[in-house]
């Protein structure tokens, strides 16, 4: 199977497990990294997707297991506030710029 190089990232506000079982579908189930924009830690968000997971009834604990397996990583805004205050503000204009300049290139407003 032909993998891609690098990773794939989903940015969300949601914690249902619904939405994350899908998008690992939708990319053959290929492990995808998430940031979750809620102020709970990474470990209590898995734990919750899981539990409401296993609540639902809809998975033999194999599925779910393997469903689970596919979190690369999992980002929340705790994890990210720790990252951006080390982040000097000199680089961090840089990295603002170079976000900026992406995103006129994805929605083709650099014309």
């Amino acid at each position: 199977m032909l993998q891609p190089l690098g990773r794939f990232f989903q940015v969300t506000e949601t914690l249902d497990f619904n939405k994350y079982f899908l998008d690992f579908d939708k990319v053959n189930r290929f492990p995808l990294s998430f940031v979750i924009k809620i102020d709970q830690t990474k470990e209590d968000a898995i734990t919750r997707i899981k539990s409401d997971a296993e609540k639902s009834n809809r998975f033999a604990a194999g599925k779910l297991e393997s469903y689970m397996s596919l979190f690369e990583n999992v980002y929340t805004l705790r994890d990210l506030r720790e990252v951006a205050h080390k982040i000097p503000e000199t680089a961090l204009e840089r990295i603002k710029s170079k976000l900026t300049l992406q995103f006129k290139l994805e929605f083709g407003l650099l014309d």
